[in-house]
């Protein structure tokens, strides 16, 4: 099976020894492009954006998700907390729930404010064993509409939202719940 590893570049030796061992076991492995001499453990969040959009990480990630059959979460202790799921790591959960993509987390999913939606995409928690990962892929689902149910059908798309801008900026800590709609 082709199984695309998700986690935090903070984990990027665990990151390295689980594709040997998923080699070991027979599959193909893509993982996370490192930038060399470019310390995650010590950058700044802007230091982290800036690489991100240097390189393009978020785009060549979704890449490999998308030649993929399946993607593992390596859901370590990070950042103090246990079985950490980032923001890319979910954001990539996201990508392979909506290409129908089994997930697979090696640990229970954490105790994180998004867990309810970690736990809709009916992710599969191996519990550190990679061999509970199979071999071949499962079968993917028939992803076309029935005649006549496409989507939009008979309506028009909602108009766009956008936020209305906040004086003094956004470092209050709260959010702006005030939106307009476009013509």
């Amino acid at each position: 099976m082709i199984i695309t590893i998700c986690a935090s570049m903070t984990l990027a030796e665990r990151i390295r020894a689980v594709q040997e061992q998923l080699r070991a076991l027979g599959h193909t492995v893509y993982v996370p492009v490192e930038v060399e001499e470019f310390d995650y453990q010590d950058a700044t969040t802007e230091e982290r954006a800036d690489l991100k959009r240097t390189h393009d990480l978020i785009r060549e990630h979704w890449r490999k998700i998308q030649r993929s059959d399946a993607i593992l979460v390596l859901n370590e202790d990070a950042k103090g907390f246990r079985h950490y799921i980032g923001g890319n790591s979910f954001l990539e959960m996201g990508f392979a729930h909506i290409l129908h993509l089994p997930i697979y987390l090696m640990h229970d999913v954490p105790d994180m404010p998004y867990a309810s939606e970690m736990e809709a995409m009916d992710v599969a928690i191996i519990r550190g064993d990679l061999t509970r990962m199979p071999l071949t892929p499962p079968a993917r689902p028939d992803l076309s509409f029935p005649p006549g149910k496409e989507p939009l059908e008979g309506r028009e798309p909602a108009p766009p939202v956008r936020p209305e801008p906040v004086e003094g900026g956004t470092d209050s800590g709260t959010r702006n719940e005030a939106v307009e709609r476009a013509p």
